[in-house]
């Protein structure tokens, strides 16, 4: 296979999908044991000429133009549409001229014009894909076993609008779906530059079973009549949360009290009860304190920090303030004798949730979902067909 799997692999199905594209064109005009050349050349001459014809618009006009891989796999792509076509042409043609319109007997033709759709929407949809996560700014160093370029994905900060070409994405928040957290989907939303869409996509991590590590990522896909915006997390900070080993320390402290960290000082302001602001909504039946810290970093910058202690059903809860600049978290965890408190305070460079999210354009990708149906419908036929044929054959026994 080489260190390029994929291409060790597409090398070898274009050539099976233009062998198949042949005999699936062809095969229905060869009759049992003799077909004589000149009944085959005027049979197949006209689809032919049409499947040549429409292929040869295809590679001018439709943009078919993959050269990753040089001018000779491109030749390849172009070869495996005509064979596409040829089958979809040719077995229609087969119906209207062969079996004269008779569609209970072309269940095998149907199959083979399905198939010919499939292989026309794989190569287009393949070969036509564009990758929207160019990755400009914020580069991850994936890890070699994934196959990963961290150059077509992009980095998303939860919260922050980023740019994705046609598009802008905004990484909104994470949730765990199963009771037991193995699987986690992500909200991203997706809004087109000209203002008149938007839209979210919840692709998703499936933590791997016992015994095995890391996460199968599970995509998700907005879908168009001619286009398919196919998005994946191929990397996502939640996965390495659990190993940081950053821990919170505790510091009693009363109002005015100072408390130093790596990167500044903080300060208690003051303690309130049931606290009423756009933060916080508590009344006076609640039984609910508010610390108000003024967190000053070295270069002066002041930030401000109101963690929360409340008691729920006779058991104490704790709302968590964040200071996402100076990777910080505060919580109020305790209340001390002389008019102290307990306030808690983490250091971790984590503070601020990311993913990287590869993003997929695929155009006429519909064309697969389309010759898969219809190839069904075929085989489907083909079935009934033959059971009524074995019933009138027991019938005269």
């Amino acid at each position: 296979m080489g260190e390029d799997a994929e291409f060790g692999y597409n090398r070898i199905e274009i050539f099976v999908s233009v062998i198949l594209g042949l005999l699936t064109a062809v095969s229905q005009y060869l009759k049992y044991r003799h077909t004589s050349r000149a009944y085959f050349v005027k049979k197949i001459a006209i689809p032919t000429a049409i499947a040549l014809l429409i292929s040869i618009c295809i590679s001018l006009f439709g943009n078919v133009n993959y050269d990753k891989y040089g001018a000779g796999f491109l030749a390849a792509i172009h070869l495996g549409i005509f064979c596409g076509v040829y089958s979809v042409v040719a077995n229609a043609f087969y119906i209207w001229s062969g079996l004269h319109g008779k569609l209970a007997a072309a269940g095998a033709s149907v199959a083979h014009i399905g198939f010919g759709i499939l292989l026309i929407g794989i190569l287009i949809s393949s070969s036509k894909k564009e990758v929207l996560s160019q990755n400009t700014t914020i580069l991850l160093p994936f890890d070699p076993k994934s196959k990963q370029n961290p150059l077509e994905n992009q980095t998303l900060f939860q919260g922050v609008r980023t740019d994705l070409g046609k598009y802008t994405a905004t990484f909104i928040n994470s949730d765990s779906l199963s009771a037991d957290g193995k699987i986690t989907y992500f909200r991203i939303l997706f809004e087109n530059k000209n203002g008149k869409e938007s839209f979210v996509l919840h692709p998703n991590l499936i933590k791997n079973s016992k015994g095995q590590q890391g996460y199968s990522n599970n995509p998700d896909a907005k879908h168009y009549w001619n286009k398919d915006i196919f998005t994946y997390i191929s990397y996502a900070d939640k996965i390495d949360r659990d190993k940081d080993t950053s821990k919170f320390y505790q510091h009693p402290v009363k109002i005015g009290d100072t408390i130093y960290y790596s990167s500044g000082y903080m300060i208690l302001d003051s303690v309130l009860v049931n606290p009423e602001n756009d933060k916080y909504h508590y009344n006076k039946s609640d039984t609910a304190l508010m610390a108000a810290l003024t967190v000053v970093s070295k270069d002066s910058v002041r930030y401000r920090a109101r963690p929360l202690f409340y008691l729920k059903n006779n058991q104490p809860q704790f709302i968590l303030d964040t200071v996402i600049a100076q990777n910080l978290a505060i919580g109020f965890s305790k209340v001390l004798d002389n008019h102290q408190i307990e306030i808690s305070v983490r250091e971790s460079p984590t503070m601020v949730p990311f993913v990287a999210l590869k993003v997929y354009q695929f155009p006429f990708i519909r064309l697969v979902w389309l010759g898969t149906l219809i190839m069904m419908i075929g085989f489907i036929m083909s079935i009934v067909r033959r059971l009524k044929l074995n019933n009138r054959v027991q019938a005269v026994i």
